[in-house]
């Protein structure tokens, strides 16, 4: 087994974790949330007697898109490699591979931040335009003339074909539309599907016995088929960024494929307000950065212990991990404007001789694994990080510099739907930026 994942068979998981311990696994592919929870305990162990080699993280564009909203896990692997780095002691420490196709200047901004600090990190670009799709689009008044002219397209489209809509409800209600006339080989992919649902599509997807998905962006990264002939959008996604990419799950074997984008007024509006993720407007980072390092504890070298999860402002009524989520991407955008440190600390081992019974040294244990995902180690950078005029200064200074990228990605978007430029003049300005520190270039 290479890949680990949560449907994998509990025998199947123990082998790898101890083929991880052991040195013996070679190579494992697996989400970001696996590596900082079901695997830690065995890269831990894997670390201190050198066999992690390599560090490897694909399509790292996804620790600002995802990172940032509803995949914090990914953001949290930067500080898990600051912790590996340091258990591999005085052995050769491994590299690190930030490996893209698709790197605007706000991903390579924050991989900058998050992965700064270490030698042998290499952020791998691999900036080259895909020459297959051929680019179309439409827009409507409302959304009854916008689906009549997808079902009425629908039977000239060439297949596999991936339909993307915006709202989950919107994907089912195609997906039901089309298999009401007929066509039996079409399936619904959306945040909402099963574990088993997904492996099913997967199979009858790779397998083509499916000829047409359609999904939501859930139905995207790591989701390969090399001949779909068209992917069309129902609806805008928020940024030019997002599109480059859902259109890029076409033509992939290298021949022609079409991209069809079929909006209206109310598509633009929703693209827009999601275009600038929420927590950038958030108002209360001072508040819960206070209420945080009101709770710390400090380590031997003087490092904050902070618990993102019971930390709660007063605006917060509980503790859950919607509230922990918010207190992470505070501490992220302290380290943007450079008033923190994100660090990473070991695993607690406990010791079950302390115990009289295994009932009693099981909850020890689950407590201590829970306030260890609840937590974040940090070195301050700046010692004024407790004035709150001076704190919102800098956090404001990087907020507003992190606004402007994720409203230029709109803009250019907007630009190539509104005929002032074309869409690969607007690419171009996307994934363009030179720098003395650059990341590396890859050209095909």
């Amino acid at each position: 087994h290479f890949a680990f994942y949560s449907d994998l068979e509990e025998s199947a998981k123990e082998l790898i974790k101890k083929a991880i311990s052991n040195g013996t696994q070679g190579i494992i592919f697996c989400s970001p949330e696996s590596l900082v929870k079901s695997l830690l305990k065995s890269l831990m162990k894997s670390a201190e007697q050198g066999f992690i080699k390599n560090f490897v993280v694909d399509e790292a564009h996804l620790v600002v898109q995802w990172g940032d909203e509803f995949r914090p896990a990914f953001q949290t692997i930067a500080g898990l490699r600051l912790t590996l780095l340091a258990k591999s002691g005085e052995k050769e420490k491994f590299k690190t591979f930030l490996l893209t196709a698709t790197l605007s200047l706000l991903a390579y901004e924050l991989l900058k931040v998050l992965f700064a600090g270490i030698q042998n990190t290499y952020i791998i670009n691999a900036k080259v335009l895909r020459h297959e799709p051929v680019y179309s689009f439409k827009k409507f008044n409302n959304k009854a003339e916008k689906f009549e002219k997808l079902f009425a397209l629908f039977h000239k489209l060439p297949r596999p074909c991936i339909i993307y809509t915006t709202k989950e409800k919107d994907a089912v209600e195609i997906s039901t539309k089309l298999r009401g006339f007929g066509y039996s080989r079409v399936e619904c992919y959306t945040g909402k599907t099963s574990g088993l649902q997904r492996k099913q599509i997967l199979s009858g997807w790779t397998t083509q016995k499916i000829d047409v998905v359609v999904a939501t962006s859930a139905f995207g990264v790591g989701i390969d088929n090399k001949d779909v002939r068209c992917v069309v959008h129902v609806g805008l996604p928020e940024t030019l960024d997002r599109y480059y990419q859902e259109v890029g799950r076409g033509g992939r074997d290298g021949r022609a494929s079409i991209s069809i984008l079929l909006f209206e007024d109310e598509d633009k509006v929703i693209a827009r307000n999601m275009a600038v993720p929420t927590y950038l407007e958030q108002e209360n980072a001072f508040k819960r950065w206070r209420v945080m390092n009101d709770l710390k504890k400090i380590d031997d070298e003087g490092n904050l212990i902070l618990n993102t999860y019971k930390a709660t402002p007063h605006t917060v009524k509980q503790e859950t991990e919607y509230n922990q989520a918010w207190n992470q991407r505070t501490l992220t955008m302290m380290a943007r404007a450079g008033l923190i440190k994100l660090l990473s600390f070991d695993l607690p081992v406990a010791d079950p001789g302390k115990f009289s019974n295994l009932e009693d040294f099981e909850n020890s244990r689950a407590e201590e694994l829970a306030d260890f995902f609840a937590s974040q180690k940090i070195s301050i950078l700046d010692n004024r990080v407790n004035d709150p005029e001076y704190f919102e200064k800098k956090i404001n200074a990087s907020k507003s510099k992190s606004v402007k990228m994720h409203q230029l990605q709109y803009q250019l978007f907007d630009d190539y739907l509104e005929l002032k430029a074309d869409i690969g003049d607007c690419l171009a300005e996307l994934y363009s930026y030179s720098g003395l520190d650059a990341p590396i270039d890859v050209i095909s």
